[in-house]
């Protein structure tokens, strides 16, 4: 709804608006609230001149219909009558310049994004790390999102930051080993960003039902160690990595050594005493786990 005051240059007020009266007090509602909303500068009745339905000189203050008027309308003239207060408080002079104060509040309802930037927090083992979400949401119920909060965008965005910060420290970030995976469980923020989002989604639901507000979905669009202990994290994953590997390696060496043994047995191919099978699991051992490739040395004389 959209409703304008004009300060007159005799210090009346006249308020415009094309509240379309049919039988629910449009004239008195707009009478009364700027009344209200002006009584500290010292305006009476006597003092606003009402210019109602002219369209060539009014705002369009919205369809008529009964209680939505008056809350629509009645919050427009309120507004713009303590737009007009301040205006007087700071210097301006109604008998010499005429000014005009017009607000429209407009609800979007379309579905839109929201960025909230990246933020550090502290997972559940206390590493500092950087992570940043987007947020799909939409305006389901115009009332709730004027009247219940003072600007929902903001709202949104500050109940997005909380829910985020609140979620990412009940989980950590990675697992190192089997130790941490014990204790903190089996959902992590890098391997279950999916789930955790899905957690999100639902804490932020409930935090912005008051306002009108309908999320659908949460995506985690950042995710990564702090600055400041990257680079020790990075050097904790690698050689994770590099024992994961060793053991593998020794596994599978161990496997073909005791392989090719069994086989030499079976078939009585060589008959080795276990001087002799020691030398020889000791030389697969260092040719199948060695970094660099074997160099092979021909025997020509005998074993013994």
């Amino acid at each position: 709804a959209e409703n304008a005051l004009e300060l007159l240059p005799d210090g009346k007020i006249a308020v415009y608006n094309t509240w379309e009266d049919m039988g629910q007090g449009g004239d008195i509602g707009s009478l009364t609230v700027t009344v209200k909303a002006l009584e500290e500068i010292g305006i009476k009745p006597e003092n606003v001149r009402l210019v109602m339905n002219a369209s060539h000189r009014c705002p369009d203050s919205g369809v008529a219909a009964a209680s939505r008027s008056h809350i629509m309308n009645g919050r427009a003239v309120k507004a713009a009558a303590e737009k007009a207060k301040k205006e007087k408080e700071v210097g301006g002079n109604p008998s010499s310049t005429t000014q005009i104060i017009t607000t429209r509040q407009r609800i979007s309802l379309k579905t839109m994004t929201l960025d909230n930037g990246r933020q550090k927090v502290n997972d559940v083992l206390g590493n500092p790390i950087i992570i940043g979400a987007v947020v799909i949401w939409r305006v389901a119920d115009p009332t709730k999102a004027v009247f219940n909060v003072e600007d929902y965008p903001s709202f949104l965005s500050n109940q997005t930051d909380s829910t985020v910060r609140n979620v990412a420290r009940l989980y950590p970030y990675d697992i190192m080993d089997d130790e941490d995976a014990d204790s903190a469980g089996e959902k992590t923020l890098r391997g279950s960003s999916q789930e955790i989002a899905g957690s999100m989604k639902s804490e932020l639901q409930k935090r912005v039902e008051v306002a009108g507000i309908v999320v659908e979905e949460v995506r985690i669009t950042h995710l990564a160690y702090a600055e400041e202990i990257a680079a020790a994290m990075l050097q904790r994953q690698q050689a994770a990595a590099i024992i994961a590997a060793r053991q593998k390696i020794v596994d599978g060496a161990v496997g073909m050594v005791k392989m090719a043994i069994d086989r030499l047995g079976q078939d009585e191919i060589v008959l080795l005493d276990e001087e002799r099978k020691a030398a020889m699991v000791s030389n697969l051992l260092v040719v199948l786990c060695g970094n660099h490739d074997a160099q092979p040395v021909v025997n020509s004389g005998s074993l013994y």
